[in-house]
């Protein structure tokens, strides 16, 4: 995978991480004098380009010494390959990077170590609910896409995206900890901030206590305060309002930056302004108009607060906002590319579109920064009358995310539709049908002894577990109860 190849971006992080280590951070928005580019990157990100820059320093200190130990020992001499290796590491890469290439190669570190731990939480979610495990965390790691941005790139959304899984799976049993790995996302990616109504519906579908959100609201609070404080002078509110977000949404207002998605059929790689209008209003507020809708769609279907009903909801949201919002970037897009591989666990049968979305997300980062440079075809079809190939690549990806909808229960009602397909899957019902016990809303006790031919309806206070979808009951026999069918739209589980 050649790790040593360097993309621009790592250039601009090496520079602030370094000018943020060796000098004070205070006015480190408003400073004019840049050497690649001014910095739009959130207080936590840079005082992470920071680390790194003490890392290397640290990691070259050392590889340093053990050259100078052994070349003692006479293990190496200054011909050998070790030797070579870590001279190299403090050499400034080019004129384009003139930074030292080891510090360069440090700033893909975490990333790398972030794509090993969203293969590892992919591998525990598959592991309860399959059995291949190793095939999900072995697409994510082995696609292009996972290993182009970190190893390759050198972009944070590994790490982002680390922090923003783990805050949705622990809505459920820890909420004050999802409200403080939901901000460390934001605050690495702003970009997380357009799953912020989803998070909060959660939280409040799960009926999060308020004592655990003050909780996890105050600690935000804290770490914030904690971050911005090196950046200021005057006051945390004009440090933020005029000075970090002026810098964070400078940006020229597109339909579509290098993405495809909707906005980018009328676009392709031309800088279209966002602010066009199209029947009176512009095409951002469209974008946003229909963000919440999908957003509110998505908001009705949820039922009970659960990992699969969270990894849903995260995928229809994280793809309808890249797909749909305007100003996005290709990057945008890996929350809802991995997202839908984590949903396939449950749902295997949708697979093939996946693997069509994540091809052309694939194709889609390729197509900006061009490495390797050797894929002369590649480059051509792509580009070929003004990148006309985007048009069907947009409309391929709405089309697979719709079909992935139409398999998914929590958009279409999946059920057994007569007692054979329910006793297969319910070993309880294939003992000759003798006699059924259904819980249903937790208020009711159905019960049907075939033996006796007798139904009958009691009214209990229980509660347990809970499974959302229909179930129609067809019961047919030469008694009185002959053609009579009882249907059920509630929400119920067997124990």
């Amino acid at each position: 995978l050649r790790p040593t190849t360097l993309h621009i971006d790592p250039g601009d992080q090496a520079e602030w991480g370094q000018r943020a280590f060796q000098t004070t951070t205070k006015n480190f928005y408003i400073e004019p004098n840049w050497i690649l580019s001014k910095p739009n990157h959130p207080p936590l990100t840079i005082l992470y380009y920071k680390a790194n820059y003490f890392l290397y320093r640290q990691l070259s200190l050392r590889l340093n010494q053990s050259k100078f130990f052994l070349k003692k020992l006479r293990i190496i001499n200054e011909n050998s390959n070790y030797y070579k290796f870590t001279d190299s590491l403090d050499k400034i890469d080019s004129a384009e990077n003139p930074f030292p290439r080891g510090y360069l190669l440090t700033l893909k570190l975490i990333p790398i170590i972030s794509d090993i731990l969203i293969a590892i939480i992919i591998f525990n979610i598959a592991q309860k609910k399959s059995k291949k495990p190793l095939v999900y965390p072995s697409l994510f790691l082995f696609m292009p896409f996972s290993w182009y941005i970190s190893s390759l790139w050198g972009q944070t959304d590994q790490l982002s995206f680390l922090f923003l899984i783990l805050s949705f799976i622990c809505i459920n049993k820890k909420s004050t900890l999802s409200i403080v790995l939901f901000y460390l996302s934001v605050a690495i990616k702003p970009t997380s901030i357009t799953i912020t109504p989803l998070f909060l519906f959660l939280l409040h579908k799960n009926k999060t206590k308020i004592s655990s959100f003050i909780n996890g609201i105050l600690i935000s609070l804290l770490i914030n305060f904690i971050t911005f404080k090196p950046f200021y002078i005057t006051n945390i509110f004009d440090f933020t309002f005029n000075q970090l977000l002026p810098r964070l949404a400078d940006r020229p207002p597109r339909l579509s930056t290098n993405i495809y998605n909707f906005w980018h059929i009328f676009s392709l790689n031309n800088p279209v302004s966002s602010q066009i209008k199209i029947l009176f209003l512009s095409a951002t507020s469209w974008s946003i108009l229909i963000f919440c809708l999908i957003n509110l769609f998505v908001f009705t279907k949820i039922k009970k607060v659960n990992l699969k009903t969270i990894l849903i909801s995260l995928f229809i949201i994280s793809f309808s906002s890249c797909f749909f919002l305007t100003n996005m970037l290709d990057r945008y897009a890996f929350t809802s590319i991995v997202s839908g591989l984590i949903i396939l666990i449950y749902y295997p049968n949708a697979l093939s579109y996946w693997l069509i979305i994540a091809s052309i997300f694939s194709l889609n980062i390729y197509r900006l920064w061009w490495f390797p440079q050797s894929f002369h075809f590649l480059k051509e079809v792509l580009t070929f009358k003004k990148y006309i190939i985007g048009i069907p690549f947009c409309l391929i990806n709405l089309f697979c995310f719709t079909q992935i909808l139409k398999r998914l229960p929590f958009i279409k009602g999946s059920c057994p539709k007569d007692w054979g397909v329910l006793t297969k899957k319910i070993p309880h019902f294939r003992e000759g049908f003798s006699k059924y016990k259904l819980f249903v809303d937790n208020v009711f006790l159905v019960s049907f002894n075939n033996s006796k031919r007798d139904f009958s309806l009691l009214k209990i206070k229980t509660f347990n577990i809970k499974l959302d979808f229909f179930a129609f009951f067809k019961i047919n026999s030469t008694s009185k109860f002959r053609n009579m069918n009882q249907s059920f739209n509630t929400s119920f589980e067997f124990n």
